[in-house]
């Protein structure tokens, strides 16, 4: 079940957002990264390919053909929260029905941003960079 939350985490990107530290001042070109195509390359988890546009994020994880579709609501230029739809429910049924995600995006590059990614039904917090291809 760690392994599940844990990946749910990193795939979705998200869940309540934690007060922004001083040492991670909220970064001003968050803008560029609302919609696009993006990677995350992870050696534990794997690689996963990221398509956000409008309120709707697909996820797909590398070498597999099953890709989840989750709604986004964006609280403010580098703050989004992720909701899963039925079929990501139907194929985790563990998976609280309320479960959301948060994703403040923490740093940003001219290609990449690191966010942070919280949830309302763990303490789990995870970092990861997704790069922009698209």
């Amino acid at each position: 079940m760690k392994n599940l939350i844990l990946t749910f985490v990193l795939v979705l990107l998200s869940v309540v957002t934690y007060a922004q530290k001083k040492d991670h001042p909220q970064p001003t070109d968050c803008q560029k990264f609302k919609n696009g195509t993006f990677k995350i390359v992870d050696e534990k988890l794997g690689n996963f390919t990221i398509t956000r546009y409008g309120n709707k994020q697909t996820e797909t994880k590398e070498g597999e053909n099953e890709s989840f579709t989750f709604f986004v609501k964006w609280i403010n230029d580098c703050t989004y929260t992720l909701t899963a739809d039925s079929a990501f429910h139907k194929k985790f049924p563990d998976m609280p029905a309320n479960a959301l995600l948060t994703v403040t995006i923490i740093k940003t590059t001219s290609k990449s941003y690191t966010q942070r990614s919280t949830s309302n039904f763990s303490d789990l917090v995870a970092e990861c960079e997704m790069v922009k291809v698209k």
